[in-house]
């Protein structure tokens, strides 16, 4: 079953952001295994990063509010934010809840890798099995560090999201 939520949530975001790179599949990956993957100390730094990445979000209604990335985490993008009755501040509570409770096992992420590569056939990537290959082995050979999304990915859908666990997602936001 799991292999099978996974193949799904890449199926649509695949869909959803068909210009993804291989770095933008291992930053899912990596979300889905390890959410926010950073500890958040301070509550008052949080919400000003946040502000401050909201300040240049160009409001999207189009974009799903929530996009589930599996493994019981989700991205809540910031673009269609305006369109419900939801603060930046419960946005914050809910990311730093989420960060402070997560933590993930290198060993199930590292599976998550190699599931790519033998998924590569059943998934609409508009890139080679090479050039995954290639981006895997460079990343394994940098210890599988936190990566940021593609300057294809930036350019095409500028991503401005925050990753929390579903469960701490109140009812009046859906999961897509």
């Amino acid at each position: 079953m799991e292999n099978e939520e996974l193949l799904n949530i890449l199926k649509d975001h695949l869909q959803r952001y068909p210009k993804m790179q291989p770095q933008d599949v291992v930053k899912l990956l990596y979300q889905n295994e390890f959410g926010p993957g950073h500890l958040i100390s301070d509550p008052l730094v949080c919400l000003n990063r946040l502000k401050d990445e909201y300040a240049y979000v160009e409001p999207d209604n189009d974009l799903p509010l929530v996009e589930d990335i599996g493994n019981g985490m989700a991205r809540i993008n910031l673009a269609p934010l305006d369109a419900i009755d939801f603060s930046l501040q419960e946005l914050a509570v809910l990311f730093m809840r989420s960060a402070n409770h997560v933590a993930g096992e290198m060993d199930l992420f590292l599976g998550k890798l190699s599931f790519l590569k033998a998924y590569y056939e059943d998934l609409p990537f508009c890139f080679s099995y090479e050039e995954l290959d290639d981006y895997l082995n460079d990343y394994l050979e940098q210890g599988c560090p936190v990566v940021s999304h593609s300057e294809t990915y930036r350019q095409f859908y500028k991503p401005a999201y925050r990753v929390v666990k579903k469960e701490y997602i109140p009812g009046k936001l859906t999961v897509q």
